[in-house]
């Protein structure tokens, strides 16, 4: 059995990197095509991407999706909620836009207008099992993020975060596949460093972000006057701007949050392999580079 939704629904808000308007239609699919992306060409034609790994071209700073016709980026979040989900297929209309709006930073909102919208089975082949049957560890030589897959019941993540700073230093987080993952995983927001964020504001990257829609970890010493002008400066409809306990307009949801979002990427990145895998999944200092480098290595590993 496959599972898709029994009505569609519309997402649309900004893309927190390019601060652009997207807007996409969320359709059921009953064709086994898995997830995909459609969109229209200027010559009236249907155009496809399909969530699959094969289709993944860049990993800076979120996950990109591409065809060499159009692209669509920041889709990990979306992801992760179809693959909680047990969404194995639907079509994502793009109507405007090139990046999945970031909503709440997390996949609450996902998730919330996909119970709304309802799920239904039908008749059609279940996806690949991916079956951990030994150790296998795998470093990102990119990013030196570090993995350890095991044997297991059930599927089963862990995440360390570590950091070379007193404001975010080690946090882990543990979940297993069929958890409670709308209220301990799907609430937990994208998160940043102060310092990275002065220097991608200044460079007129993350657009789209906000203190509502993202975690921000001040690591510089700066005091609250000064993140509140230099915040001033620079994004519009800034005000009430605190600083407790090192986080801006604080607290956070959760005391390891910046956990729980790298569990919750890594669920939407890895489920671009179009499988359900039973195993566990430890990782420590996960990101995009390294979950998507991971996900090919298990490709490699398994078929070849």
């Amino acid at each position: 059995m496959r599972k898709t939704l029994s009505n569609k629904f519309t997402i649309e808000g900004v893309g927190i990197h390019t601060g652009g308007v997207a807007r996409i239609e969320i359709r059921p699919s009953f064709i086994e095509k898995g997830i995909y992306f459609s969109y229209q060409n200027p010559d009236g034609q249907l155009g496809y991407i399909p969530c699959h790994l094969a289709n993944v071209i860049s990993t800076n700073r979120c996950t990109t999706l591409g065809n060499g016709e159009r692209s669509v980026s920041t889709v990990e979040h979306l992801m992760s909620a179809f693959y909680a989900e047990n969404i194995t297929d639907a079509e994502l209309f793009i109507e405007v836009g090139e990046e999945i709006p970031i909503l709440d930073g997390g996949s609450h909102s996902f998730v919330e207008k996909i119970r709304i919208a309802g799920i239904q089975e039908f008749e059609g082949e279940e996806l690949t099992k991916l079956v951990i049957d030994d150790i296998i560890n795998f470093i990102c030589p990119d990013t030196g993020a570090e993995y350890l897959l095991s044997p297991n019941d059930t599927l089963e993540y862990e995440v360390v975060v570590r950091y070379d700073n007193k404001v975010l230093e080690n946090q882990e987080f543990n979940w297993k596949m069929g958890g409670d993952y709308f209220n301990e995983v799907s609430k937990a927001r994208t998160f940043s460093m102060y310092s990275e964020i002065r220097g991608l504001i200044e460079q007129g990257l993350i657009q789209g972000g906000d203190l509502f829609n993202a975690v921000v970890l001040v690591d510089t010493g700066a005091t609250e006057y000064d993140v509140k002008t230099f915040l001033n400066q620079h994004i519009n409809n800034v005000s009430d701007v605190s600083v407790k306990d090192n986080v801006i307009n604080g607290p956070m949801f959760y005391e390891n949050e910046p956990a729980r979002h790298k569990l919750l990427d890594m669920i939407g990145d890895l489920s671009l392999l179009n499988s359900n895998i039973k195993g566990k999944i430890q990782a420590v200092r996960p990101g995009h580079t390294g979950n998507i480098n991971l996900a090919r290595h298990l490709i490699e590993l398994f078929y070849g």
